[in-house]
C-alpha cells in the first residue's frame, strides 16, 4: 500500500483528486510521508551548508540583487562604449577632432568615470566573502586578512564624504549590507589563526602568516602575539589530555611532537640574530619580521589582492585601493633574547609540570612493558626521523640557554616509575597466587580422598613407582653445559623427592616470573631485529636497564623474604599444634611441615627464572660465559653472586627449619614408646620385648681332672622394642626421601635419638639402683646381660665414632651406662659371657648395618666391618679394601679400610676344624669354635659356683 501511495503521491498532487481517490488514514499517511520529506530535506540542507556559510544563506537575497544590478551596470557599460563608438565613428565622418570636447563633456566623462571606479570597488566587496572563504580554506589567513583590510579601507573611503556617501547609497544601496556581512570575517579569522597556533603539525609558514594576521586585525606587536602563541601551546598540552579515541601511544607522541615542534617554531618565527652574531647555519629565523615587513612594504606587489592583469575594470579603482598596504599604528619590533629566553623557559617548566600529570594519568591504563616499550620505541622513531634533531642543542642553546633533553625531561621518568609499578604489581599478585596455592595443598594435604596428594604423604610411593616420563627423551642430545635439573626428567625429581605437587607450585610460580622477564625484556633487552643502536640517535633506550634490573632484584629478595616470613608462620602454627592433637592430625600437620620444607628446598632448584630474577642481567651473561668455560676446562668453577647464595641460604634454613620439627617429634614419639617399653615391668611386656638368646656349651676341669660340660645362652640379638625403634626410625626416614634430605638433619635426628635414649637409660638405671624408690624396676642378671647388648647395639648403630667432643661424651656416657648395667651381673659370669656377647654384637650389627642403613653414620662400615684379624703363622694382609669375613647376603663385599683395631681379634677356623664340622653344625657351634678355648683352674669361677646355674639359663640340666 505504501509503494502505491507513493507512487500516486509524485504522479498526482491534486488535492481534489486525493480526497476521491484516498481514504482520509490514507491521506494522513501521505501528508505524514511529504512532512517526513520535508523535514528530511531541511536537515540534508543544513548539513550540506554548515555553520560556516551561515551569512551566506542570510545574504542570498542580497546576493541575488546584486547579481541583477551587476548585469544592468555592464548592459549599460556595454551601451555606453557602443554610443561612444558610434560617436567617433560620426564626429570623424563630419571633420570633427576628438580632442575638442566642451568642458560639459569632460565633467561627463569624469563622473562616469568616478561612477565606474565607484561600481568596481562595490563589485569588488561583493566579491570579498567568496574570496576570503577561499583563502581560509586554504588556511591562507594572511591573504583572507589582507582582503578582509581592503575591504574595510574600501568601506572606509566610500564613507569618508558624508555627500557622496549618500549619493553611493542611493546608487549601490547593496553596500551597506554587504560591510555588515564582510565585518563578521574579522572574528573569523581570528579564530581560525587561533586554532591553527594550537596544532602540533601546522607549518612555519601557516604560523607565521597566522601570527601576521592577528597583529594585523588586533594592532598588536610581535611581543604580544609571542606570549599568545606560548599560551596556545600550553592549552594544547593541556587539551591533547582530553578523552579521545587515540590510543596512549599517539597522544604521548603527539605531545612530544607539540614540545619539539614548539621549540622548533618558536627559533624559526621569533629568534633574530643579534648585530654583533652573524647567522652561520641554514636554519631559518626570525620569519615573523620578514613576513610583517613584506606584507606592508609599499614596494611590494600586491598582486595577491588585487591583480589588474586579469580583469580590465579592476584597472578603474582609485589608486588609494589599488596601491592599498596594511599598516600598524606602531612599528614592529623584534623580540629581544633576554624575553624570548626568560619566557621559553618558563613555557618549559610549566610544560613539564602539565605533561608530567597527564601523562601519569594516561599511564595508568597500561598494564604491560610491552606497551611502554612500545611507547618508547615510537618517540625514538618519530626523533629519529626529525631532520632538524641534528640542530637541536644549538636550537636549545638560542632559545632556552640549554640543551632539552625531551625524553629525559617529559618522558623518561614517567614510564620508568610506570615499569617500576607494574613490576610491584606483577611481584605481589604472584606472591599472593602463590601463597594461595600453598595454602590449597596444606588444606587439601588434610584430606585422605585427595589422591593427588598421595605422593605428598609417603614419597616411596613416588620414588619406588616407574614412570614413562622417568628419562627425558632428549637427555642423551643436550650437553652437559646446557643441562637444567628440569632436563633431567622424572628420575632426577624423584632423586631430588620432588613430588608433582612440589613441581606444580614451583612450575606456577616459576612461570608467573618467566612472564614478568619476558615483558620486561622488551624495555630492557636490545632489539635484535632491529639494526639501530639503541644506544645512539636521539636518546639512549636502555638507559633504565640497570635501574630496572636493580629494582626487580630488590622487588623479588623482598617478596621471596614475605614468603619465607608466611612459610615460617605456617611452621610456626603446625608446630603448636603438634602437641594438642591425636595421632592422626599430628600426622597431618607433620606432612604439611615436610611439604614446606622440600618445597623451600626446591623453590631454588625448580624455578630457574627466580635466579635470573635475583641475578642481574650483566652477572648472568658473566655467569653464562663462565659456564661455556667450564664445559670447555675442568678447573673453570662457576662464581655464584652473594645475593643468591644469600637467598637459597635463607630458603635452606626455613627447610631445615621445617626438617628440625619433624625430627623433634619423630624423636619424641619412638622414644616415648621406647621409654615405655623399658620401663614397663608387665609380663606381657617382657613377652613382647624378649628375643631367642644364642646356646653356646663350653667345657671346664674340675680339681679332679674331669671335663664337665656346660650350656649357656647369651644375648645374640637386640630386644624387639630396639629393633622397633630403629626400624620405625628408618621407615618413617624413607618415608620421607631420607636420601634427600640434608646429611646434617639426619645426623641431628640420630644425635637426638642417641641423646634421648642414654637419658632413657641413665633414668632406668636411676630407678633400679635405689632400693627406698616407690617405682622401683626390679633387675634381674638376665635383663641386665639384654641391656648391656641392647645399649652396645644401639651405641654401634647410631653413635659417632669421630674426634668430636660430642662424640666422646656420648661414649664416656654409653661406657658408665654399661658398667652400671654390668655391675648387675655377677663377674665370673661376665667374663664368661663378654667375649660371645661380644661375638655375637659384631655379628647382629653387620647383619643388620644394611636393614638400618638410613641410620648409620659415613664411618661405620669401616669401624665394624675391619675387626679381621689375621690368622696364626701368616702376616697381616696389607689390602686396601679387607673383606668381610661374615656377612649374611653377599660374600666377599669389600668395605673400606681402617689403620684402628679392634681389641677383640677373631682367629680364623684351622682347616682342621673346618673339617671336622658336620652337615648339622650350627651357628653356636662355630662361634664357639671361632672363640679362644676357656681354659679354668681349680681355683676359677667353675670350682666355686655350680654349673647348674648355666643350665638354668638355658633350661636345661647337664
Amino acid at each position: 500500500m505504501a509503494k502505491v501511495v507513493q507512487g500516486i503521491v509524485r504522479s498526482e498532487m491534486d488535492t481534489s483528486k486525493l480526497f476521491e481517490k484516498f481514504t482520509i488514514d490514507e491521506i494522513r499517511e501521505i501528508e505524514h510521508k511529504t512532512r517526513s520529506d520535508i523535514e528530511r530535506k531541511k536537515e540534508d540542507l543544513r548539513t550540506m551548508v554548515g555553520e560556516r556559510y551561515r551569512d551566506l544563506i542570510e545574504a542570498a537575497d542580497t546576493i541575488s540583487e546584486m547579481k541583477n544590478t551587476v548585469s544592468k551596470v555592464t548592459q549599460s557599460v556595454n551601451s555606453m562604449q557602443g554610443y561612444c563608438q558610434k560617436l567617433q565613428h560620426t564626429h570623424l565622418i563630419k571633420g570633427v577632432s576628438v580632442g575638442q570636447q566642451s568642458s560639459r563633456d569632460i565633467e561627463k566623462k569624469n563622473e562616469e568615470r568616478e561612477f565606474f571606479g565607484i561600481a568596481t570597488q562595490i563589485k569588488l566587496l561583493l566579491d570579498m566573502p567568496e574570496k576570503i572563504w577561499s583563502a581560509m580554506d586554504d588556511d591562507q589567513y594572511l591573504c583572507a586578512t589582507q582582503l578582509f583590510l581592503l575591504a574595510r579601507h574600501i568601506n572606509t573611503s566610500l564613507q569618508l564624504d558624508s555627500q557622496q556617501s549618500v549619493r553611493i547609497n542611493t546608487w549601490f544601496p547593496v553596500l551597506s549590507r554587504q560591510w555588515a556581512a564582510i565585518s563578521q570575517f574579522k572574528t573569523t579569522i581570528l579564530q581560525g589563526c587561533r586554532q591553527l597556533l594550537k596544532a602540533c603539525d601546522t607549518k612555519e609558514s601557516t604560523i607565521t602568516s597566522c601570527l601576521c594576521s592577528i597583529i594585523l586585525l588586533e594592532d598588536s606587536t610581535p611581543r604580544q602575539v609571542f606570549t599568545e602563541f606560548l599560551l596556545a601551546r600550553t592549552g594544547a598540552v593541556q587539551q591533547l589530555f582530553q578523552p579521545d579515541e587515540k590510543s596512549i601511544k599517539s597522544q604521548i607522541c603527539e605531545i612530544v611532537q607539540l614540545i619539539i615542534t614548539t621549540i622548533y617554531q618558536i627559533h624559526s618565527i621569533f629568534y633574530c640574530h643579534s648585530g654583533s652574531h652573524k647567522q652561520d647555519d641554514k636554519l631559518p629565523t626570525n620569519l615573523l619580521m620578514e613576513t610583517l615587513n613584506e606584507v606592508m612594504d609599499k614596494n611590494h606587489s600586491n598582486s595577491v589582492i588585487i591583480d589588474t592583469s586579469k580583469s580590465v575594470s579592476l584597472r578603474l579603482l582609485p589608486q588609494s585601493v589599488s596601491n592599498f598596504r596594511p599598516s600598524l599604528r606602531t612599528p614592529p619590533s623584534a623580540i629581544s633574547d633576554h624575553h624570548l629566553q626568560s619566557s621559553c623557559t618558563e613555557w618549559l617548566n610549566t610544560s613539564v609540570q602539565d605533561v608530567h600529570a597527564g601523562v601519569t594519568k594516561l599511564l595508568v591504563y597500561v598494564t604491560n612493558i610491552k606497551a611502554l616499550a612500545g611507547i618508547r620505541d615510537a618517540l625514538w622513531e618519530f626523533m629519529q626521523k626529525t631532520e632538524y634533531l641534528q640542530e637541536w642543542a644549538k636550537i636549545c642553546e638560542r632559545v632556552v640557554k640549554r640543551k632539552v633533553a625531551v625524553w629525559e625531561e617529559f618522558v623518561q621518568p614517567l614510564c620508568l616509575s610506570r615499569v617500576q609499578s607494574i613490576i610491584d604489581t606483577q611481584l605481589d599478585q604472584t606472591l599472593n597466587t602463590h601463597m594461595q596455592n600453598i595454602t590449597k595443598v596444606l588444606t587439601d594435604l588434610s584430606s585422605p580422598n585427595e589422591k593427588s596428594l598421595m605422593h605428598d604423604r609417603d614419597l616411596s610411593s613416588y620414588i619406588w613407582h616407574e614412570s614413562p616420563k622417568d628419562i627425558a627423551a632428549t637427555n642423551a642430545w643436550l650437553p652437559a653445559s646446557s643441562k637444567t635439573l628440569a632436563d633431567g626428567g622424572g628420575l632426577m625429581m624423584k632423586a631430588r623427592a620432588f613430588t608433582p605437587t612440589i613441581q606444580r607450585l614451583c612450575q606456577h610460580l616459576d612461570g608467573k616470573l618467566k612472564v614478568l622477564l619476558e615483558d620486561l625484556d622488551y624495555y630492557t633487552a636490545k632489539d635484535s631485529s632491529s639494526e639501530d643502536d639503541s644506544e645512539d640517535g636521539p636518546f639512549n633506550r636502555l638507559a633504565d636497564s640497570p635501574v630496572l634490573q636493580k629494582h626487580i632484584q630488590t622487588g623479588c629478595l623482598q617478596h621471596m623474604n614475605k614468603l619465607r616470613d608466611h612459610i615460617g608462620q605456617q611452621l610456626k602454627g603446625s608446630q603448636g599444634q603438634l602437641n594438642s592433637t591425636d595421632i592422626e592430625g599430628a600426622g597431618i600437620l607433620i606432612n604439611r611441615i615436610l611439604l614446606l620444607g622440600r618445597l623451600c628446598g626446591a623453590m631454588c632448584d625448580l624455578a630457574p627464572n627466580l635466579h635470573k630474577c635475583v641475578l642481574l642481567k650483566e652477572k648472568q651473561d658473566k655467569a653464562v660465559k663462565i659456564k661455556r668455560q667450564s664445559s670447555i676446562s675442568a678447573k673453570s668453577k662457576q662464581i655464584e653472586d652473594p645475593i643468591w647464595i644469600e637467598v637459597k641460604s635463607n630458603m635452606t634454613d626455613t627447610s631445615c627449619t621445617a626438617f628440625k620439627i619433624w625430627t623433634d617429634y619423630t624423636c619424641s614419639q619412638l622414644v616415648s614408646h621406647f621409654e615405655q617399653m623399658l620401663l614397663d615391668n608387665s609380663g606381657h611386656t617382657a613377652l613382647r620385648a624378649s628375643t631367642q638368646w644364642d646356646e653356646v656349651q663350653i667345657q671346664e676341669e674340675t680339681e679332679d681332672g674331669k671335663t664337665i660340660k656346660s650350656v649357656i645362652r647369651v644375648p645374640m640379638q637386640c630386644s624387639w622394642f630396639v629393633q622397633t625403634l630403629l626400624y620405625d626410625l628408618c621407615g618413617e626416614i624413607n618415608r620421607v626421601a631420607g636420601h634427600s634430605i640434608s646429611r646434617a638433619v639426619l645426623l641431628e635426628l640420630v644425635d637426638n635419638i642417641t641423646e634421648s635414649i642414654l637419658k632413657v637409660f641413665e633414668s632406668y638405671l636411676t630407678h633400679t639402683a635405689n632400693p627406698q624408690t616407690p617405682q622401683q624396676i626390679p633387675q634381674t642378671q638376665t635383663k641386665a646381660l639384654q641391656l648391656i647388648f641392647d645399649i652396645k647395639f644401639l651405641s654401634g648403630i647410631l653413635s659417632k665414632k669421630d674426634d668430636s667432643s660430642a662424640s666422646k661424651l656420648n661414649q664416656k656416657r654409653v661406657a658408665k651406662i654399661v658398667d652400671k648395667l654390668e655391675s648387675k651381673v655377677d663377674p665370673f659370669d661376665l667374663d664368661v659371657f663378654s667375649p660371645y656377647m661380644q661375638s655375637h654384637l659384631y655379628k647382629h650389627i653387620q647383619r643388620c648395618s644394611v636393614l638400618f642403613g638410613s641410620l648409620t653414620s659415613l664411618d661405620k662400615h669401616g669401624t665394624f666391618m675391619s675387626t679381621r684379624g689375621t690368622t696364626s703363622g701368616s702376616q697381616e694382609q696389607h689390602n686396601v679394601l679387607p673383606l668381610s669375613t661374615c656377612t649374611t647376603r653377599f660374600n666377599l663385599l669389600p668395605f673400606s679400610a681402617q689403620s684402628t683395631r679392634s681389641s677383640l681379634q677373631q682367629p680364623l677356623l684351622s682347616p682342621t676344624k673346618m673339617q671336622m664340622l658336620s652337615p648339622t653344625t650350627t651357628m653356636t657351634t662355630l662361634s664357639q669354635e671361632s672363640l679362644p678355648a676357656v681354659q679354668r683352674d681349680s681355683g676359677s669361677f667353675f670350682n666355686q659356683v655350680s654349673t647348674i646355674w648355666f643350665s638354668n639359663i638355658g633350661n636345661k640340666k647337664t
